[in-house]
């Protein structure tokens, strides 16, 4: 489930393209990303679980949380552009 009010976070990048012939191009993009989520979770219901399970003892389902509560990745991307 998400949380309702978004999530804060930001982005920060660069890149480079470069002509290689007239008509084609090379270029290479970064983009690092981080959020920051601490109310966020993932609702686990019974599914193939036996009823016995201790996660489901208590109301049938369970709230898990990440351990982490920021969100981090990085981005790398190639691209080659062609004119014409």
């Amino acid at each position: 489930m998400r949380n309702k009010k978004g999530v804060w976070g930001w982005q920060a990048g660069g890149g480079a393209e470069i002509m290689v012939t007239q008509n084609v191009s090379l270029g290479l993009e970064y983009l690092y990303n981080r959020f920051k989520d601490d109310k966020s979770y993932v609702l686990v219901g019974p599914g193939t679980a036996p009823a016995t399970n201790p996660f489901l003892l208590d109301s049938g389902a369970t709230r898990l949380r990440a351990s982490d509560k920021d969100f981090e990745y990085h981005s790398l991307r190639a691209v080659i552009g062609f004119r014409f």
